[in-house]
């Protein structure tokens, strides 16, 4: 007779797969979440099945408390989308990229938040102060929208590969606390 460990564990470790699967494909970091910390306590159990309680209760304690709480701490900061606006009031320009920055971030559920008017001592014009601004956009030439942003963020990536259909839109990529200008 086959032990109950041997029939379960193939089973937990096909889930633990069909798990670490669906965190990649799963495009809503709420779920990323809850698959994630299903996965840790799975693992766990199969570490106790390996008989390794020490590192089941270090799975448990790492795996399904502190990194959930700290990527709910992470999405609830994240869900608005900072635009310093330096583009000339009521250009084509300004009202041409301002369309695509709503429809960019209602695709990826983000809040708009445009700021047009900043005080000298309140920014250091580097993308990663107090404001926290994710994105610039301005024009040095009136056929041109610049938008500068940090090389680092995901969000910059899928920005640029959605205005590189456009032939009046650049992305100026500047690396984490950089000047801009």
């Amino acid at each position: 007779m086959i032990p109950m460990e041997e029939l379960i564990l193939p089973i937990f470790l096909g889930i633990l797969i069909a798990l670490a699967v669906a965190i990649n494909l799963t495009n809503n970091h709420l779920t990323d979440v809850f698959l994630l910390s299903g996965f840790s306590l799975l693992a766990a159990f199969c570490y106790v099945l390996f008989q390794a309680p020490d590192v089941s209760l270090a799975e448990v304690a790492v795996g399904s408390a502190i990194l959930p709480l700290i990527f709910i701490i992470s999405i609830s900061k994240h869900r608005s989308f900072v635009v310093l606006n330096l583009l000339p009031q009521n250009c084509t320009l300004e009202l041409e990229a301002l369309t695509l920055l709503q429809e960019f971030c209602d695709r990826y559920r983000l809040q708009l938040v445009l700021v047009s008017d900043l005080a000298l001592d309140d920014v250091e014009f580097k993308v990663f102060r107090k404001r926290n601004i994710d994105l610039i956009i301005e024009s040095h030439e009136y056929d041109i929208c610049t938008f500068t942003g940090v090389t680092t963020s995901l969000m910059m990536n899928r920005l640029e590969s959605r205005i590189q259909s456009y032939d009046h839109f650049e992305m100026k990529e500047i690396k984490e606390g950089e000047f801009i200008v």
